[in-house]
């Protein structure tokens, strides 16, 4: 989320670089750790009011790059699913602070969907 912000359009990381960081951070835990796997999970997305909304809607496309590229990467769409909640529910509905922190409705979102995935893996397996 706050990779993306910018004070103005285009002032965020951009979505290229974006990607470029989070391979880095999975290679430097790899470098420690090289069964460890990962669940790179989308921003959801801030109030379009407010001038931090930049780049964060690009950014899943890369986390769902990294992992059709990196073995043991997964990408959990939650920038889709927040995108999906606000054609019938308020933003303000879904935020602590009206900008870009999610409240407790929109944290149980993110564990379900992330709890899914993990069901559906074990499932799976």
């Amino acid at each position: 989320m706050n990779d993306g912000s910018g004070t103005g359009i285009g002032d965020g990381v951009t979505p290229s670089a974006f990607k470029a960081n989070i391979r880095s951070i999975v290679n430097t835990v790899r470098s420690v750790n090289p069964a460890a796997e990962f669940i790179l999970a989308g921003t959801t997305l801030p109030n379009p009011e407010t001038f931090f909304l930049d780049q964060q809607p690009y950014y899943f496309e890369a986390l769902r790059e990294l992992a059709s590229e990196m073995p043991g990467v997964a990408a959990a769409d939650m920038t889709g699913v927040h995108a999906e909640l606000l054609k019938t529910k308020s933003f303000g509905d879904m935020t602590g602070n009206n900008v870009n922190h999610p409240n407790d409705f929109l944290s149980r979102w993110h564990a379900q969907f992330v709890f899914g995935m993990l069901a559906d893996r074990a499932v799976g397996a």
